[in-house]
């Protein structure tokens, strides 16, 4: 494989030949995050689910499919009102898509641990 370095407003990036898998790991036959995201915008999710569920993948950390974030912050990437992510999250952790575990951070805030359970939402959205 090989890789392309370019520059772009004297900040260089590393360009390279694929994409990670949604494992992080460069093996075929896994599902890759570009096509983890055409699976999802296909399903027959609600489409506030499929929105949901698609910023979820965006902030999580692929490598442990994790992500500790406020309801704030999904309101800013989904552009959804706190009420329907709430009942959008409640849906999608009933499917077994996701996991959620409620956390205080350092200054007393309250945020979520998100899990996506990636073998789940690649098994339903595969089928």
């Amino acid at each position: 494989m090989s890789n392309k370095f370019c520059k772009l407003q004297n900040i260089s990036c590393k360009v390279q030949d694929n994409y990670l898998n949604i494992y992080g790991q460069r093996k075929e036959g896994y599902l890759k995050i570009h096509h983890l995201q055409r699976a999802i915008r296909r399903s027959d999710l609600q489409l506030t689910e499929r929105v949901l569920l698609s910023a979820l993948v965006d902030l999580v950390d692929w490598q442990t499919w994790q992500a500790e974030t406020k309801i704030k912050t999904i309101e800013y990437e989904t552009g959804l009102n706190r009420a329907t992510i709430a009942r959008k999250l409640n849906s999608l952790e009933e499917r077994g898509f996701i996991s959620r575990t409620n956390q205080t951070d350092a200054r007393g805030y309250k945020e979520s641990l998100y899990t996506i359970d990636i073998k789940e939402v690649e098994t339903q959205l595969s089928r």
